[in-house]
């Protein structure tokens, strides 16, 4: 009854003399067909001087609805169903709401005159009155009173029935004078089979753990799945969990077969978060995988949500392109559809089963116009959140505000990390549970708080925190670490470095070289190539053309992954960023490291000596797991500080031991750096300045992202809800929700003659585009695949001999291009044929072995 109330009054506010009048200047012959049947119509003028006041039928039918004597907060969902709720609601006079004065200048837009009022009045009554029956409530007074959180919701269901009803492709409009439609019945079933929409998800019906593992990936689950399995069975409500194993022990599986069981108790999907776009993509070929085996009788949606989704082969598979289906009518086996109505930014998270960057999940906390579809797409689901350690100060704001909310919606999470601060586990927490920060302060005296098992899994239960210690059955790893210190630039260090590995790779074997910056990445892996000829040199960052760095990631898991063979691993050495630590499955036998956060050191420890099946291989001198810690005297890499500050360096480094007991020193390791209970002695040089400086940035952080945020789901009203700063369009709500992104995604050509350009991948026999004609839609995804991100440091680079106006003009693409949806709001920058430009004071040089490069004028690269 509440949700057909909502659908049948949320336009009420139409009939008023505003909206009709604008209706009937717009539309002159349905204007003289209102005025002959004695409804009475603004002038022009009059409909100027009201549409000034901002005051639209979605809040005109508030008014009306509060007139009527209907609860305020279901009021304020109609007033909300164009996506911001109304903060003037409660400011209304209340003789405007008896009916009764002509001092507030939005009676005129309800009313049109004094004159006017009986007969629009009576109109609005029988209206009401008529809404009021259908929807099978006695009376309007006798509308539910809602809580924020049934008001967001019920407000993202009015807005999403809305687009659908309101969609002419599905639902086509009436002409002018067709006062009978016909058979309604028979015109939503006609909607309803033009749109398609896949039914909800239907979960296996097993819940065995053993059985259902095997059904879903083949293999039988490992100890900490089974007793994952077994307390998702067992629990009392819904609720937040936290499983802590180590890297490559199966955690995602261990997520996506509890999504089986709570979709048996209720949950109508799955949303997949990870850090970056890659691990996104490795992920959704995983989840796409689990609902190729979901039952037969599926047809379930999908959605790979992130703004480079569409250059994801396995994703555009998928897709449908009609707007119906991806599958032809005798191809029902099929499982999966990538539904043309889902692929809205907006409507993202209303698919069944959606994985994308976690983003998606920050942003249902930032004030943003329709935050309520992401809301509605959120709450019937279950939540996973993988790599929940990953996110800094200002992150953790929204993802805790986030969680508040799917507290209150009783929505299951589960939360995925390695290497977890315990401080962090108790924040997570305690904003499910919807406490105070003051809680999570106090969560510090409980128990499972200072609970140094491994793995571990804690979990909510209504009110409660409860914790189990998880089996773990596979095999310890002692790691031996040495700190280097060898000189004070990047080439004095490579050069070390060279020495070591050419020594260390005598006899065979491969290496992983981890450093903090893409610059450091570069330097490197052009040293290493030029003083190691016999080996093998990979590169791996992150600034590379999708095409490209897709090739050197399967070409490092062909020499150092999985399946690889001691002849491939011969003395391959790969060079990368933070990337290699992430989302990709290989296994090196001796490894060195920039140093970095404890939590992020553990992470890139779990890729040496990862896989067993090589053990037999390794070289005799590489039989025993070893480290060299890069940066570790000190002085501190200044690369490696303006990534992760001080601090957290000098903390590391303190703690830092000759020896990791891979996984059970992970979580001593990781609370002594982020305790600052735990105190250094002695105090290396600077570190009280940088503890300091480490608290003010938090601060600032946190105080940043509370004036984009959203207000907690306790508060008594919704008016307010989006109260302040919103962002303009998506691509500023996920800038908005990473602190300091200045990051810039433009596209990188190369000049192909007169007013043309062409991929850099290709020389002159290569397609041709050009600049005045606009690009078709599949010539826009092969030029949306050159896209590179400009880092915040390049852009203060280019910004030194040119404002900020100058270099986006600089980087404009051609007006002509600007006609495709696909180019709005994107940025080109056109290289020489050597692959070169030089912009103000700045050369940049792109490559396919080094990727981007840039340097100032008179600074090596």
């Amino acid at each position: 009854m509440m949700v057909r109330a909502a659908a049948l009054l949320h336009d009420l506010g139409k009939a008023t003399a505003l909206f009709q009048s604008t209706l009937g200047e717009e539309c002159p012959s349905l204007g003289e067909s209102l005025r002959t049947s004695g409804i009475p119509l603004l002038t022009k003028k009059e409909i100027v001087q009201q549409c000034m006041q901002h005051f639209y039928h979605a809040q005109a039918g508030e008014v009306l609805l509060l007139m009527a004597g209907c609860p305020i907060t279901f009021a304020e969902v109609i007033g909300a169903h164009h996506g911001k709720p109304w903060s003037e609601g409660m400011d209304i006079q209340p003789e405007l709401l008896a009916g009764e004065t002509w001092k507030d200048p939005r009676a005129n837009a309800v009313w049109g005159s004094r004159e006017q009022r009986d007969i629009w009045q009576c109109i609005q009554a029988e209206c009401l009155a008529w809404m009021i029956s259908l929807s099978g409530c006695e009376s309007v007074r006798k509308l539910p009173e809602l809580s924020q959180p049934m008001a967001m919701l019920l407000t993202g269901l009015v807005i999403m029935a809305d687009w659908i009803a309101s969609n002419e492709a599905y639902f086509p409009l009436l002409t002018l004078g067709e006062s009978d439609p016909g058979d309604m019945q028979i015109r939503a079933e006609r909607g309803w089979c033009a749109i398609d929409l896949p039914p909800s998800w239907k979960p296996c019906l097993s819940d065995d753990p053993m059985k259902l593992s095997v059904e879903q990936f083949g293999f039988p689950p490992n100890a900490v799945q089974q007793a994952v399995m077994q307390t998702v069975r067992t629990s009392g409500e819904p609720g937040l969990f936290i499983l802590e194993a180590p890297m490559g022990h199966g955690k995602t599986e261990a997520a996506l077969l509890s999504a089986d069981l709570f979709a048996q108790r209720g949950a109508g999907g799955i949303f997949f978060g990870l850090p970056t776009q890659a691990t996104a993509n490795a992920i959704f070929g995983r989840v796409e995988e689990w609902g190729e085996k979901q039952p037969e009788t599926n047809r379930t949606s999908i959605r790979l949500a992130h703004g480079m989704a569409d250059m994801n082969a396995r994703y555009r598979a998928l897709m449908s392109g009609t707007g119906v289906s991806s599958v032809e009518e005798d191809e029902g086996s099929e499982r999966l559809v990538v539904h043309e109505w889902f692929r809205g930014s907006k409507q993202a998270l209303l698919a069944d089963f959606v994985v994308g960057t976690v983003d998606q999940v920050l942003m249902a906390s930032l004030k943003q116009k329709h935050v309520m579809l992401r809301h509605l797409g959120l709450c019937g689901k279950m939540v996973i959140i993988d790599e929940c350690h990953a996110y800094d100060a200002y992150m953790n704001q929204y993802l805790e505000e986030t969680l508040r909310w799917l507290g209150s919606y009783q929505t299951p999470v589960i939360m995925l990390s390695a290497t977890l601060p315990a401080e962090r586990r108790a924040a997570f927490l305690a904003a499910y549970l919807n406490k105070s920060p003051r809680a999570a302060k106090r969560f510090m005296k409980e128990p499972w708080y200072q609970n140094l098992a491994y793995p571990v899994l804690t979990w909510t239960d209504s009110q409660e925190v409860k914790q189990q210690s998880l089996p773990f059955d596979g095999t310890a790893t002692k790691v031996k670490i040495t700190k280097l210190d060898h000189g004070d630039s990047a080439e004095q260090q490579a050069e070390s470095v060279a020495k070591l590995l050419d020594e260390s790779l005598g006899n065979g074997g491969c290496a992983a070289v981890v450093l903090n910056t893409v610059r450091r990445a570069q330097v490197f892996a052009e040293y290493l190539r030029s003083a190691l000829p016999n080996a093998r040199i990979l590169l791996l960052h992150s600034r590379y053309l999708i095409a490209d760095r897709l090739e050197h990631e399967n070409e490092l898991l062909h020499y150092m992954g999985k399946q690889s063979g001691s002849e491939q691993r011969n003395r391959v050495i790969v060079v990368g960023t933070q990337v290699i630590e992430q989302s990709l499955d290989f296994d090196a036998d001796i490894m060195v490291s920039d140093l970095c956060p404890m939590d992020l050191l553990m992470q890139r420890l779990g890729r040496l000596h990862r896989h067993r099946k090589h053990d037999a291989e390794r070289p005799p001198a590489l039989a025993d797991p070893k480290c060299y810690v890069l940066c570790a005297g000190e002085k501190l890499d200044r690369g490696g500080t303006s990534v992760y500050g001080e601090y957290l360096l000098m903390r590391t480094r303190a703690f830092l031991p000759e020896e990791v007991c891979l996984p059970s020193d992970i979580p001593r390791l990781v609370n002594d750096v982020y305790d600052e209970q735990k105190s250094l002695s002695p105090e290396p040089p600077g570190y009280l300045q940088a503890r300091e400086a480490s608290a003010e940035k938090e601060d600032t952080l946190k105080n940043g992202a509370r004036s984009f945020r959203i207000h907690d789901p306790d508060k008594d009203y919704f008016c307010n809800l989006l109260e302040g700063n919103i962002p303009a369009d998506d691509e500023h709500a996920r800038a908005q929700v990473r602190a300091g992104d200045l990051s810039m995604d433009v596209l990188l050509l190369m000049h192909a003659g007169w007013n043309a350009v062409s991929l850099l991948s290709e020389k002159e026999e290569g397609e041709i585009w050009k600049l005045d004609t606009c690009p078709s839609e599949e010539d826009c995804r092969k030029l949306l695949a050159q896209r590179i991100s400009f880092s915040a440091g390049l852009l203060m680079a280019l910004q030194r001999d040119m404002t900020w106006n100058e270099l986006l003009a600089s980087l404009a693409i051609p007006e002509a291009w600007e006609a495709s949806p696909w180019m709005k709001r994107t940025h080109m920058l056109m290289l020489d044929q050597h692959q070169q430009v030089r912009i103000g004071g700045v050369l940049l040089t792109y490559s396919k072995e080094i990727g981007l490069q840039w340097r100032k004028d008179g600074e090596s690269v």
